[in-house]
């Protein structure tokens, strides 16, 4: 066999051999702008609701909170993350003597819609009310969404900046979807002393259990689909989106929790919220909404879901007091 024969066969492997690599990494490239990536054009105008038929029967009671929410006297903050990104949110002050709350809101979505429920208890209750744009959404930087894997170092420094601001105040953490599984990834951080709770409503088990889901849903093979959206994650979001877990939180931690769920959510199935409750190791509590969809629980329930947080905090703030 001539050299240039040879050549030519050992050339041919070398480019059967690469071709699936290079387009795993183009396919992990696709899969990681389709998941996580989340750039600046693409986020919603401030007080534009989502499109979704999940909020269609209360799409008039969202836009009167969203313009009460703006008329409203608030101030804005802003602090820098632990890897140096500016991060934006709201204060509202409510009354002397109430809990003060910061509240984490879902993925592509906004403290607008997904904290109506506690923007109920700041203007009915006098709670104080933090609300979050997380990173990569809204006025916050970056544009990488890590499914709650460095938005809880987030959690963690929003509660340290206010913690020390509001030192007398019981603060809890809550969040819808992303937003609670990220408040209970928060508890394998160092939290401050005075977080005393945490409300997860609608939280997902951990990151690769809602992409495996979704994955399901979409009818894709979970090989190679699942090692590609990891390799996407870690080539090009520099993160691994197995290194924690909202059960990993749960299970760990000391804080109490109050779990909320929809018994019918389409996003994060309410297995999911059996399965937190079932390994969460604190004191725990919770209420399921007969018929709700996924993070509609504050609009299908309003009463239900205020009277459950009011019950969960004062609970907290006596056994302090009596403590």
């Amino acid at each position: 066999m001539g050299r240039a024969m040879t050549a030519g066969i050992l050339t041919l492997i070398l480019i059967l051999i690469l071709l699936p690599a290079v387009a795993g990494i183009l396919a992990s490239y696709v899969l990681y702008r389709i998941i996580f990536c989340y750039p600046q054009k693409k986020r919603l105008a401030p007080g534009k609701l989502p499109e979704s038929r999940m909020y269609a029967p209360w799409t008039e009671r969202l836009k009167e909170s969203c313009l009460l929410m703006d008329r409203m006297p608030f101030e804005k903050l802003t602090i820098r993350a632990e890897d140096d990104l500016t991060l934006q949110g709201r204060l509202y002050e409510g009354e002397t003597g109430k809990p003060l709350i910061l509240f984490f809101h879902g993925y592509h979505g906004g403290y607008q819609w997904d904290g109506f429920g506690f923007f109920q208890l700041f203007r009915k209750e006098g709670y104080s009310l933090f609300v979050a744009e997380q990173r990569s959404h809204g006025e916050s930087s970056d544009r990488t969404i890590t499914f709650g894997i460095r938005e809880k170092k987030d959690v963690r420094k929003w509660a340290e900046h206010l913690a020390e601001r509001f030192q007398e105040k019981t603060i809890l953490l809550a969040g819808v979807s992303m937003g609670a599984a990220t408040v209970m990834m928060a508890e394998t951080e160092e939290l401050p002393v005075n977080v005393k709770g945490i409300i997860a409503d609608c939280g997902y088990t951990s990151p690769e259990d809602i992409i495996k889901k979704n994955i399901r849903e979409l009818h894709f093979p979970m090989w190679p689909t699942y090692p590609l959206v990891r390799l996407g994650a870690r080539m090009y979001g520099h993160f691994n989106m197995e290194e924690t877990s909202a059960i990993e939180g749960v299970e760990t931690g000391k804080l109490p929790v109050l779990f909320i769920h929809g018994d019918k959510d389409s996003v994060v199935p309410y297995v999911m919220c059996e399965s937190l409750y079932g390994a969460c190791r604190s004191r725990k509590k919770r209420l399921t909404v007969q018929g709700a969809d996924h993070a509609v629980c504050s609009l299908a329930a309003t009463n239900d879901y205020v009277q459950a947080i009011l019950s969960f905090a004062e609970g907290l703030i006596n056994e302090e007091t009596t403590g």
